[in-house]
């Protein structure tokens, strides 16, 4: 079964770097790489590459090929957002079908972070917010985190 990273190319970064940032309007997610694993950044809904449908912000595919010890084969999809949690969860669920489903990707872990400049009713997408955490939790225990203006974690 081919990885990831071998079926998408189109990567706006790939390299061993400690701290990945990915900053828009006022919102930031930040991935600290202290192992120096090959981490992947796709711009999935890059406005230069349209696609039909609407996708999430980012990916980040954390791999090593050359060392297994740091092979995590994990996929992170990444929306910042503004108050529309419902938006970034069908964004984040479009994504999965669209780049992991269709190709029949299996990472071994596979996540998703939406980055909000505040929420409105959090009962108001908890179906669908259940319905994505079922999905992710095919994928090696995978979680969803919805955080408010910065989300920082060890990759």
């Amino acid at each position: 079964m081919e990885r990831f990273h071998e079926i998408h190319t189109r990567r706006v970064e790939c390299d061993r770097r400690k701290r990945i940032s990915i900053k828009e309007k006022g919102k930031r997610y930040l991935g600290i790489n202290n192992d120096e694993k090959v981490i992947a950044k796709y711009h999935l809904d890059d406005p230069e590459h349209p696609v039909e449908g609407i996708r999430c912000d980012y990916a980040l595919y954390v791999y090593d090929d050359e060392n297994q010890a740091k092979d995590d084969d994990r996929l992170i999809f990444i929306e910042l957002k503004g108050s529309d949690i419902e938006q970034a969860i069908q964004q984040i669920s479009n994504s999965i079908r669209d780049w992991v489903v269709n190709y029949s990707i299996r990472p071994r872990k596979l996540d998703a972070r939406i980055i909000s400049s505040g929420c409105r009713n959090p009962q108001y997408y908890k179906t669908n917010q259940v319905r994505l955490e079922k999905e992710l939790n095919k994928y090696g225990q995978g979680n969803l985190i919805v955080a408010t203006r910065q989300f920082t974690e060890e990759l």
